[in-house]
């Protein structure tokens, strides 16, 4: 699996109809694509409702040997900054209770790139994250799934 710049590579096309969806997957669907030096044949696509927005914003969480580090950007939209008062509280807020999940849930790594505000509220349009398997294993959620 592939990760981290599939715009920059034409793996990404935003609110397109189903006729659009197909021809854009037979485009791309066996060629090779190549990140970080890994070339492999593109064999799967993910599909989902577009969701507009107007600002975006990126939060990573990573296990370190010493503790976690959490980063936080606000890249983009022209009103979160006369709004940022009114957002803080419900983001901070999110930002708290992801950190909680990352923690409870044995994550070594989560990424939410980008999420954004939907009706005010945070809303994850893109996320990724790999578990720690000790935690994994060791809590018993690999028996739930």
């Amino acid at each position: 699996m592939l990760f981290g710049k599939h715009g920059k590579s034409g793996l990404v096309a935003l609110n397109l109809d189903m006729a659009q969806v197909a021809e854009f997957v037979k485009q791309r669907l066996g060629k090779e694509a190549e990140m970080g030096g890994c070339k492999v044949p593109i064999t799967t696509f993910i599909v989902e409702p577009f969701m507009p927005h107007d600002q975006e914003f990126y939060l990573s969480t990573v296990s370190e040997r010493l503790g976690s580090t959490l980063s936080f950007l606000e890249c983009g939209g022209i009103e979160i900054e006369e709004n940022w008062d009114k957002v803080r509280d419900k983001i901070g807020d999110f930002i708290k209770g992801v950190f909680i999940v990352f923690q409870d849930l044995g994550f070594s790594f989560l990424e939410m790139n980008p999420f954004t505000l939907v009706n005010g509220e945070p809303y994850p349009l893109d996320m990724r994250g790999n578990w720690m398997k000790s935690i994994f294993s060791k809590k018993g959620i690999a028996a739930q799934l």
